[in-house]
């Protein structure tokens, strides 16, 4: 049972890991964007902010309600 919760814990956490790499892509072909089309610095500011605290969040628990609604930011944001 606590194997089960481990693992289970385990594979959460590389999910969230393996989508904050795929934002992280996503954010740089956006940010290189916005630099070709007049590069707004203020946004870029914001987006690299949002991105860092969904890293510490999701480190800090995989559970976290804060990573998770930091993670629907950025991810509404890119679409």
């Amino acid at each position: 049972m606590i194997l089960d919760n481990i693992y289970k814990r385990e594979q959460k956490l590389k999910w969230c890991l393996k989508k904050a790499g795929i934002y992280t892509d996503k954010l740089y072909a956006k940010l290189n964007k916005q630099r070709d089309n007049g590069f707004n610095e203020k946004e870029a500011d914001f987006m690299v902010e949002i991105f860092n605290k969904l890293k510490t969040n999701i480190r800090k628990n995989v559970y976290s309600i804060n990573a998770k609604n930091c993670s629907n930011a950025l991810y509404a944001y890119l679409q």
